[in-house]
């Protein structure tokens, strides 16, 4: 029964090797865990040091404390352009499919991008009617020179794909924000990116006239355009 798994294992994993992946996402709550972390502030300015304290609602930060080798500095979300930190080894992050390497192997390159030990959560001002700002994660740093992608902390998931007691393979967000060119970020849909978002975001990227336009390829997508897209 174990080699069974095993095989169905490896054979799941042969048959999404060209698909790509954002990094992880890492739920707010984590920021306590983390090893070290660092602020760029509205003015420009990089504070290195480690999170030692923050508080929370509905899964946001409301504000937190960096502590440098010499100070305790206190900060909100409002006072900060982002904040990134490197999780500690037992963080929680909300996605932990056991394929994911494999998958992001299909290319070096894409691999050595998502592999970085930052996790950064930027201020965007959020797609809705009301001007409202938030926190949320750059799912995408190191290719993100042209488009960046959030989490949406709302965001429902596809199904996943498990074998036993292993998750093989972790659910797809079902939207994202994006922000084009520093624009305000807007929201993408699974639901529309076939038929509307893929022409709208890469209609002049040749590089990309191949590609099937299928948002489990978004990830890929998005990478493709970063480094082979004017």
């Amino acid at each position: 029964m174990r080699i069974l798994t095993l095989l169905t294992f490896f054979a799941l994993a042969y048959s999404s090797t060209q698909a790509q992946f954002f990094v992880q996402k890492l739920p707010q709550s984590e920021i306590l865990n983390s090893e070290k972390a660092y602020v760029i502030t509205n003015a420009g300015d990089t504070i290195r040091g480690r999170i030692s304290g923050a508080s929370q609602s509905n899964g946001q930060l409301k504000a937190f404390t960096l502590k440098t080798d010499e100070e305790k500095l206190k900060f909100k979300p409002m006072e900060i352009r982002s904040v990134a930190v490197v999780p500690g080894m037992g963080a929680n992050y909300e996605d932990m499919a056991l394929i994911t390497t494999i998958k992001r192997a299909s290319d070096t390159t894409f691999l050595k991008l998502v592999e970085t030990e930052w996790v950064i959560f930027e201020r965007i001002q959020l797609p809705t009617k009301r001007e409202s700002y938030a926190l949320v994660q750059l799912v995408n740093p190191g290719f993100d020179s042209k488009i960046k992608v959030y989490a949406n902390p709302e965001a429902n998931e596809t199904s996943t794909l498990s074998s036993e007691s292993m998750m093989l393979t972790g659910g797809d967000d079902t939207s994202h924000f994006i922000s084009v060119n520093g624009e305000r970020p807007t929201l993408i849909k699974k639901g529309k990116y076939k038929k509307e978002g893929f022409a709208q975001l890469f209609g002049g990227c040749d590089a990309l006239n191949d590609e099937e336009p299928k948002w489990k390829y978004f990830a890929k997508h998005i990478f493709i355009y970063d480094q082979k897209c004017e």
